[in-house]
């Protein structure tokens, strides 16, 4: 897709890839499950415990989109014991986030034959310290937030200021928060065989879907 052009300039162009379910995830625990009274509540639950102890949710509820592309998915919440609580169900949404970015980013590191380093993050779930932690433990990479919260909105307007001739190109973002990676390769490589042992299950729910395909 085309990131931005300059005037009399040739188009710079960036991958792209959609989650399908990220802050809708927290709305279905407020709404339909009744878990939870607002969004901070399901970051303080899921603060309380440590891990989710096996549970992952699969948030997809109207199928799963990239990389799978798969509409016959459905939602699925998995390795539910006696001992499971809110918390533990709350972690797993939150968790389904990150994972689904890392499915991504992994889809875009093969596209690009490139090694990222860092990802720049931005929107409302970043005011979660939570996540962006959780986020930096999955992909193995650092986690950048800048202080503003919607960059892509600034963004629009920095290339507005540049064709007005307002602003010139180059500044670079100050004050950002930085998340590094709390866990070693070994247990990152389990949790995603996991959140995959997850996605597998998910998938062959809506036969309807599957027999327009």
């Amino acid at each position: 897709t085309v990131a931005y052009q300059q005037q009399g300039q040739s188009p710079t162009y960036a991958l792209e890839g959609s989650v399908a379910v990220a802050g809708l995830g927290l709305r279905w625990l407020r709404d339909n499950m009744g878990m939870i009274k607002d969004y901070q509540e399901a970051f303080e639950l899921a603060s309380q415990v440590d891990r989710t102890y096996g549970v992952y949710f699969v948030p997809a509820f109207s199928g799963l989109f990239a990389p799978h592309w798969r509409a016959d998915a459905r939602g699925t919440l998995c390795g539910l014991t006696g001992h499971t609580t809110k918390q533990h169900v709350s972690r797993a949404v939150i968790e389904s986030v990150c994972f689904q970015v890392c499915e991504i980013f992994d889809a875009m590191k093969a596209d690009s034959q490139t090694e990222p380093k860092k990802l720049l993050v931005d929107g409302g779930m970043t005011q979660s310290d939570l996540l962006l932690q959780m986020q930096s433990n999955l992909l193995g990479v650092e986690v950048h937030k800048p202080t503003i919260k919607e960059v892509t909105a600034l963004g629009a307007a920095v290339a507005a200021g540049v064709t007005a001739g307002v602003w010139q190109l180059g500044s670079k973002m100050n004050h950002i928060q930085v998340y590094c990676p709390k866990i070693d390769d070994k247990e990152r490589a389990r949790k995603m065989k996991r959140w995959k042992m997850a996605v597998e299950r998910s998938l062959g729910w809506d036969l309807e879907a599957m027999s327009t395909n």
